[in-house]
This record gives structure tokens, sequence and C-alpha cells, in this order.
């Protein structure tokens, strides 16, 4: 006959293995336009890794048509992709050249076309603390919301907030990749996110 004591250690052996379990096959890492706070660290993950490349990120994130080159300096090139079907409207894939490492993928920026939502807490929880920063924007309509302020007849103002995390490299090997995200100033969790950014280096 089991004790009380060893049938609760069973239980929560037996909890623990169905959490992990349903844990690994919901969590499946797969690169493309995230569309939610998981998936935000999946790509935070490919990024981190060196050996992934223009063309790799390119065909992961689904883009499709050239890019608009914009050479920025000897040393960084822009290559945006405009006009994107699903998610994203526009993505812009940057490259870095460096004496010691050559030229590398150093940017995804991602503009959606509709925002997403993503957790806050999960981001936190995988990328440590954040940096705020708020910003006042003006915007266009009859709707009148509470954090609205009048500006002249038609228009008014909202506030947007830039969450950006600097977190150290996770093993030996990784770039440093850091991540910014903005969003309507809300009080919920869930913030809905119009612009994600990824920029990384070496090490």
């Amino acid at each position: 006959m089991h004790t009380r004591r060893e049938f609760l250690i069973g239980a929560a052996g037996t909890l623990a293995f169905m959490t992990l379990g349903c844990r690994n096959s919901s969590s499946k890492a797969v690169l493309k336009i995230p569309e939610n706070a998981e998936e935000c660290i999946h790509l935070f993950n490919f990024f981190s890794d060196p050996a992934l490349g223009f063309e790799q990120a390119r065909t992961g994130l689904g883009l499709t048509g050239e890019p608009k080159v914009l050479q920025s300096s000897e040393r960084w090139r822009r290559n945006i992709f405009e006009d994107q079907k699903g998610l994203a409207k526009n993505v812009e894939l940057n490259t870095t050249r460096d004496e010691t490492y050559g030229e590398y993928l150093s940017g995804i920026y991602i503009s959606y076309g509709k925002p997403i939502g993503v957790s806050l807490s999960t981001i936190k929880a995988n990328l440590g603390t954040a940096t705020e920063h708020i910003k006042k924007i003006p915007v266009f309509g009859t709707a009148a919301p509470l954090m609205f302020t009048n500006l002249k007849p038609g228009q008014r103002e909202k506030e947007i907030v830039s969450y950006g995390f600097y977190p150290e490299p996770s093993a030996a090997g990784t770039m440093k990749v850091s991540v910014l995200f903005t969003a309507d100033s809300t009080f919920w969790d869930t913030k809905t996110v119009d612009f994600l950014r990824f920029e990384r280096r070496p090490v």
C-alpha cells in the first residue's frame, strides 16, 4: 500500500511530465513572422545563432519580391521588403560589414499591417526587465478614448510605449541580440504590437 507522501510525490511527477510534454509539443520553434510572445522568443533564439544569414531569414520569414536597397553607410545596408502579404506590411533586413566578421545579418525590423497581441510578462520571463519609453503621437478619428487629449479639431493624441530588452548572450558562440517593440499604452499584459525590432552584434 502506498503512503500518502508516496502518492503525492507520484502525482506531482506525473503532472510535471504531462506539463513538460504539453509545453514541448506546443512550443515547436519555427522561423516565421511572429504572431505572439512565444514566437517572438523563437525568432530571438534563431537570431542569436550566428549561422542565420540573409537568405535564410528571407526564406523563413516568407518575404516576397525584391527589396529596396539603401546603402546607409559603407558598413550598413538596409533591404526593405515592402507590400508583403500576410501579417507583416513591411520587413527590413539589415546587414553590417565588420572587419573581423565580414558581412552579416544585423537587424530584422517588422512593421505589421494589423497589430498582434504580445504578452509582456512572457517576454520579460525570457528576456529580463525592459526599458520603457513613452511618447505621444497625433491620431485622427472621431472616437475619443480617455487616453486621448484634444489637440485641434479632428486631431487627438495617444501614448505609445517602446519596450526594449538587452539580455546577455545565453551561451558561448551566440550573438548579443536586443529586442524592441512598440504598443499602445495600456494596463493590460497583452500589448497590441505594431512594430518589432531585432538587432544583433558579435561578442
